[in-house]
C-alpha cells in the first residue's frame, strides 16, 4: 500500500546519469530528495575495506555524521516525516548497495519505483573512467549494478501494482528528450 506522503525510489545503476536526474528534481518545490541513502549502511555491513575509503572521505571533509543501520535507513526512507510544504519524498538509490536479505516486499510496497538504466558500455566506460583517476579511486566492475537493477525490477514488477513501476532510458529519456522525459516523471510523481 502506498503510503502519503508519496514515497518515490529512483532505482539505478552507478554512472546512469541518475545524480543528473536528481538534480533536475531538486529545483521541483514540491519534492524532498534524497541521495543514496543506502550506499554507506551497505558498505559498512558488507564491504568494510571499502567503507574504509569512504570514512577517510569523511575525515578530510570533516563529515562525522552518524551512519545509520541499514534497517534505520530502510525505516528513515519509508517513514521519516517530510519538510512543511512537500508532498513526495524522492529518494535515488543504487542498486549494488540493495541488501535483498533486508528489504522485503512490504517495504517495496511502501513506494512508486523509477528504474533508470543506461547502455551497459556506456555505463562501464564511464565507470571506469571516473574510478581510475584522482589519487582516492578505485574501479570494481561488479559494483555497476546491473545483476542486482534487473533482480530488484523482477521483484518489483512481482510485488509492486503495474501502476507504481516506471522505467526510464537515460540516453532516450534524458538526453535525447529531457522534456519529455521529466514530464513522464513528473506524471508519474503526480506533481506539475
Amino acid at each position: 500500500m502506498l503510503m502519503r506522503p508519496l514515497r518515490v525510489i529512483i532505482w539505478a545503476v552507478s554512472r546512469s546519469r541518475s545524480t543528473a536526474l536528481e538534480r533536475c528534481v531538486m529545483e521541483h518545490p514540491a519534492v524532498h530528495v534524497l541521495h543514496e541513502r543506502l550506499s554507506e549502511p551497505f558498505l559498512m555491513q558488507h564491504w568494510p575495506e571499502k567503507y574504509r575509503n569512504v570514512l577517510d572521505t569523511h575525515r578530510k571533509t570533516g563529515n562525522r555524521d552518524l551512519v545509520p543501520t541499514y534497517g534505520q535507513a530502510l525505516d528513515a526512507l519509508a517513514l521519516a516525516p517530510l519538510p512543511e510544504g512537500k508532498s513526495v519524498l524522492l529518494s535515488k538509490e543504487i542498486a549494488w548497495f540493495c541488501d535483498f536479505a533486508q528489504i522485503s516486499d512490504d517495504w517495496l510496497q511502501q513506494f512508486k519505483h523509477v528504474f533508470l538504466v543506461r547502455e551497459p558500455e556506456a555505463v562501464m566506460r564511464s565507470l571506469y573512467r571516473v574510478g581510475t583517476q584522482g589519487e582516492d579511486t578505485w574501479f570494481d566492475a561488479e559494483e555497476s549494478g546491473f545483476e542486482e537493477l534487473l533482480a530488484l525490477y523482477r521483484r518489483v514488477h512481482r510485488v509492486c501494482p503495474a501502476q507504481s513501476l516506471l522505467a526510464l532510458e537515460s540516453d532516450q529519456d534524458l538526453m535525447h528528450d529531457s522534456a519529455s522525459g521529466l514530464s513522464t516523471l513528473c506524471d508519474f510523481l503526480g506533481v506539475p
